[in-house]
């Protein structure tokens, strides 16, 4: 690909950044430095001897290794994510998963063929995530019966790793001293503040508070020395708080290096003025952040430093009833497009897995809009989360590429400015 095709003058303030994504180079430039970079769009030429910085800047992005986006085309078999159940505790006002939600439990007859499979996978690197749909504690017998039969069955050289997506309110001294045991990775479900906290994720069937148990988990986590990460989820009602959200994580939470902030994914507020407040209060959250220790990050952040076709290459994703699907948000034949996600079943004796319908999701997942082409979020975004096209209309989808472009476009500018100081 020639430098022109991959070479973007994004406007900011005070001059341009001049980006190209797929030669991994950024950078700063007045007025002046701009209209060369427009004149070498428009057609001129370039001058390696030349003493003009432009021109060496541009003539070292031609020469630049051009970076190869990820083309994952086969299922990945040796990391499976785990919906035991959709029973819950909580009564979350932005729940996905509500209008799905059986009491079925997946069995350990199909767990075993599901755990074989992984474990016969040549890859020696094993990965096991128990997330939600409902709340994994819920079944916690199951879990601890999967840790403990994938330990006696893996090999001596596997590497097996595992994960636990949880509300945190079900925590006992028996399941966190068996986490702490085995080095599971818990990520808390966690709005933070108090009064958010207990209006987006209230008991089911109680005026208890939730806020009160997870912060004393979280506390019982630090504790036991036991890794964890927390995840919020950004909606109307606290995102004009993230930033507030960060200094109550350094107070309280001294050790959390990260913190994931996630806006909603909700026709009723994914508009305009959303998306506007989370960019202003996300990046004031990420400024303190930087200056009390924490990472502030979401998806979208996360992406400039990926280069990928796809937003999405699908997950291998086991759902209560044994069916594999490419994202556990859409888990259940009751969820919308949720045969473009089911590619797979565990049979009586082993875990099928149609290719054919995988490559369905991937074609689906690799779908752009006519507005990507000639986009500077191209190769980041890769054409918006799967999940997220089935639940947005397509006027809600080109309100979140700006939105997209415009995180893209800040974190940019912060590493021009790091790079600077």
């Amino acid at each position: 690909m020639e430098l022109r095709e991959d070479l973007f003058v994004i406007p900011v303030e005070l001059g341009n950044i001049i980006y190209s994504p797929l030669r991994r180079g950024v950078f700063w430039a007045n007025e002046d430095a701009s209209q060369k970079v427009k004149d070498f769009l428009h057609g001129g030429k370039l001058n390696p001897s030349s003493e003009d910085k432009v021109q060496q800047y541009l003539c070292a992005l031609s020469d630049a290794k051009i970076s190869t986006p990820t083309r994952d085309s086969t299922p990945s078999r040796n990391r499976l994510v785990i919906i035991l159940s959709q029973i819950c505790n909580l009564a979350c006002t932005y729940c996905y998963a509500q209008e799905a939600r059986s009491k079925e439990i997946l069995s350990k007859d199909k767990l075993k063929i599901a755990y074989d499979a992984a474990l016969a996978d040549e890859n020696k690197s094993k990965y096991f995530s128990f997330i939600g749909g409902g709340e994994p504690f819920v079944t916690w017998e199951i879990i601890e019966w999967s840790v403990n039969y994938i330990n006696s069955h893996k090999s001596n050289d596997d590497k097996v790793s595992f994960s636990i997506t949880t509300n945190t309110t079900l925590f006992n001294e028996h399941n966190l001293q068996f986490c702490k045991e085995n080095k599971i990775y818990i990520g808390v479900s966690f709005e933070i503040v108090k009064t958010v906290q207990d209006n987006q994720r209230p008991f089911y069937g109680s005026n208890a508070s939730t806020f009160d148990v997870i912060h004393k988990n979280i506390g019982r986590l630090i504790e036991n020395g036991i890794s964890f990460g927390i995840r919020s989820t950004i909606t109307k009602l606290n995102v004009a708080l993230m930033p507030d959200m960060v200094n109550f994580v350094a107070d309280n939470y001294p050790n959390q290096k990260k913190l994931h902030f996630e806006q909603v994914t909700d026709p009723n507020q994914n508009n305009t003025d959303f998306y506007n407040e989370f960019v202003e209060y996300f990046f004031k959250a990420r400024e303190i952040g930087k200056k009390r220790g924490i990472e502030v990050y979401n998806s979208i952040s996360n992406s400039v430093f990926r280069i990928r076709e796809r937003f999405c290459s699908g997950e291998t994703c086991i759902t209560p009833t044994g069916s594999v699907v490419a994202c556990h948000r859409i888990s259940s034949e009751k969820d919308k497009d949720y045969e473009t996600f089911n590619y797979g079943q565990i049979d009586t004796d082993s875990l099928s897995l149609d290719l054919s319908k995988y490559q369905t999701y991937l074609d689906f997942a690799h779908k752009k809009m006519p507005e990507c082409e000639g986009c500077y979020a191209y190769w980041h975004c890769a054409g918006i989360c799967p999940m997220e096209r089935t639940a947005l209309s397509r006027d809600q989808l080109l309100t979140k590429c700006e939105f997209t472009k415009e995180i893209v476009k800040r974190i940019l500018m912060e590493k021009i400015v790091e790079s600077n100081n």
